[in-house]
Parts: C-alpha cells; sequence; structure tokens
C-alpha cells in the first residue's frame, strides 16, 4: 500500500499544530492545594464545619463504651 504524498503532507501539518500547541510556560500545582489569596471567612467556615464534625464524631464514639 503506497501513501499518498497529501497524506504525509497532512500528516505532517497535524503534527506541526499539535507541537505549537504545547506550552512550556504552564505551572503545575500539587492537586488540592489553593494558591489564591487566603481568605479568613472561608478559613473560618471549613474550621467550624470541622469542628460540629469531629465533635459528633466524638460523641458517638464515647456512646458506644
Amino acid at each position: 500500500m503506497t501513501v499518498k504524498p497529501i497524506s504525509r503532507l497532512g500528516a505532517a501539518f497535524a503534527f506541526a499544530v499539535l507541537l505549537s500547541a504545547c506550552d512550556m510556560g504552564v505551572v503545575v500545582y500539587e492537586p488540592g492545594v489553593y494558591k489564591g489569596d487566603p481568605d479568613p471567612i472561608a478559613s473560618q467556615q471549613a474550621a467550624a464545619e470541622r469542628s460540629d464534625a469531629l465533635a459528633d464524631r466524638a460523641g458517638s464514639a464515647f456512646a458506644d463504651r
């Protein structure tokens, strides 16, 4: 089976387009890490939610004994 020159040209063009789409200036952070400005209200709400969940969990653990 012979490959037509037009398909080789198309493959070379597609390769060039895909290669040019790569950006070396991308910064990759660890998953789940927020890199924005600190939000004191959000952190207070998250602390309150964690506190409530931990209190409920401790209460159920002590109720079993």
